[in-house]
């Protein structure tokens, strides 16, 4: 069944602290086993630069921003205001890291003025939306 893109944000009208405590329980008994390890496993191929689409509230971004260590650049974009303020408040970047948070369509943004080159890009919560061709 393919969404539409109005069908998929009337999905992310509710409070961010909802997709926090849902998140929490996804993460905790849906991906507890193989998170980590998973998060490990790509922090070995992180390089200075990186981007993550559909952040969400950050459960990532933050986790990539303490892996990254002060070093590069993260561009982290979403579509809702809401998900990109508690993102930018879970994230305490070290000195040296340059974050910039983006308000936006992923499709969009990529086929606008995306950064120039990138490492790495995370696409931890949209992949289960996109629409097939």
């Amino acid at each position: 069944m393919t969404k539409t893109r109005d069908e998929i944000a009337a999905a992310y009208v509710s409070e961010p602290w909802w997709y926090d405590l849902r998140g929490f329980f996804i993460l905790t008994f849906a991906y507890n086993s193989t998170l980590w390890s998973q998060v490990g496993f790509f922090s070995r191929n992180y390089g200075a630069r990186h981007l993550e689409l559909a952040c969400g509230t950050g459960h990532l971004t933050a986790e990539i921003a303490r892996r990254l260590d002060g070093q590069g650049r993260l561009h982290v974009v979403d579509k809702s205001p809401g998900m990109l303020g508690v993102a930018r408040a879970k994230v305490s970047p070290a000195p040296g890291l340059d974050v910039r948070f983006a308000e936006g369509d992923m499709e969009e943004f990529l086929s606008g003025q995306p950064p120039a080159s990138v490492d790495l890009v995370v696409i931890g919560w949209a992949i289960c939306y996109s629409e097939p061709e």
